[in-house]
């Protein structure tokens, strides 16, 4: 059925339809409503923050578990690639709300200050040396394999709602070097956080990630706190 442009019919159909479009904006194929601070922030270790205790590494940890990855044969090389590209920020990048980057190797803006512009966080209005939250941390460490930003985006996804629906579910048993762990499982999470695995210490697996608690790039375990294990589609592909 056909409206003629100006009548009454035709001005509540495209109501209707503007109605539509604004509810529908951030619904996912799958039907999921899709949080717009998840899929734009990395949200940092949620939930009780200032009790969130991470069971840390040291530096002489991190170095037997990044050197055990970095001689396994059967660990791709574009994995290695990313978690030395991880270990390269460890302790010299701070958590920012809604911080991103997409350059290849250092971010001169990293230490800057500058205000927390984007809603949704205690930090929101302040101001502090720039630098990533966690689903920035992820996203730049796969620039790192030098892919552009669309290419990115359409591997790895922004956010980690994002990330989440760009990687498949495995079993906890099954993570390596290149996988992901995050702290909330969507749909139903309204935030979360994401760490990177690195490899295993005393067979447990050991991850890296930037976090609003330590504010920096730390490498833990998972503390009770990491707890849902997925793989990069660009990684289960392979």
């Amino acid at each position: 059925m056909a409206f003629a442009v100006g009548t009454p019919c035709a001005a509540l159909l495209l109501a209707v339809m503007a109605i539509l479009a604004i509810f529908y904006r951030d619904v996912p194929a799958d039907g999921t409503p899709r949080n717009e601070d998840a899929s734009a922030v990395g949200m940092g270790d949620v939930k009780g923050r200032d009790e969130i205790k991470w069971v840390k590494l040291t530096s002489e940890q991190t170095e037997s578990v990044a050197n055990a990855t970095a001689s396994d044969a059967s660990t791709p090389l574009n994995v290695k690639a990313v978690v030395s590209s991880c270990l390269s920020l460890v302790g010299k990048v701070n958590y920012f709300w809604g911080g991103k980057s997409t350059a290849r190797g250092w971010d001169d803006n990293w230490g800057t200050m500058r205000t927390v512009a984007h809603s949704g966080s205690e930090t929101t209005g302040e101001t502090r040396p720039f630098g990533l939250d966690c689903s920035g941390f992820v996203t730049w460490a796969f620039i790192q394999l030098g892919l552009g930003e669309e290419q990115t985006k359409d591997a790895i996804g922004e956010g980690t709602w994002n990330q989440w629906h760009k990687s498949v579910p495995i079993e906890w048993s099954e993570l390596k070097p290149g996988d992901f762990a995050f702290q909330n499982e969507y749909p139903g999470a309204t935030e979360n956080h994401i760490g990177i695995c690195i490899g295993r210490y005393n067979n447990e697996p050991v991850f890296v990630h930037c976090c609003y608690s330590e504010n920096n790039v730390v490498v833990t375990m998972a503390s009770d706190i990491l707890r849902f294990a997925r793989r990069p589609s660009i990684f289960a592909e392979g």
